[in-house]
């Protein structure tokens, strides 16, 4: 659930590992997350920007919100910005930021320090699987 650029950590080889759950919770799959009109304080935690907008309505945590961060943590990479940068407010996300975009002008919102090599085809493929995994 709480899946951002902060935990994820590189190995001698480069090779990403998640870390740090500190936040993690092993829960009974029968549980209840209460809703925001209860008294308890009892619920899914996350970082902001990064964990799935239905965890706030009170949903159970599954691999669908892993996905979700995932994804995002892909366009913070892609575009070399952060799901909380001052840009993005209640009118403007990432995501919008992103599929406003999309394809036409996707070229536009990319990180370009990251693609000075890659070209054409190869970049369409990466914003493809992003933008597949944001509507998991």
């Amino acid at each position: 659930c709480d899946l951002k650029p902060s935990n994820i950590l590189l190995d001698d080889e480069m090779v990403a590992h998640v870390g740090d759950f500190g936040l993690a919770k092993f829960l009974p799959e029968d549980i209840t997350i209460p809703q925001t009109n209860q008294s308890s304080s009892i619920g899914v935690r996350g970082t902001i920007g990064y964990t799935a907008p239905e965890y706030g309505l009170g949903n159970k945590p599954s691999t669908h919100g892993d996905v979700y961060s995932f994804g995002v943590l892909l366009l913070e990479i892609f575009t070399g910005r952060r799901p909380t940068d001052d840009m993005f407010n209640d009118d403007l996300s990432l995501q919008s930021f992103v599929q406003a975009a999309w394809p036409e002008r996707v070229v536009e919102i990319l990180d370009l320090v990251l693609f000075e090599d890659i070209i054409g085809e190869e970049m369409n493929t990466c914003g493809e699987h992003t933008h597949h995994l944001l509507r998991t």
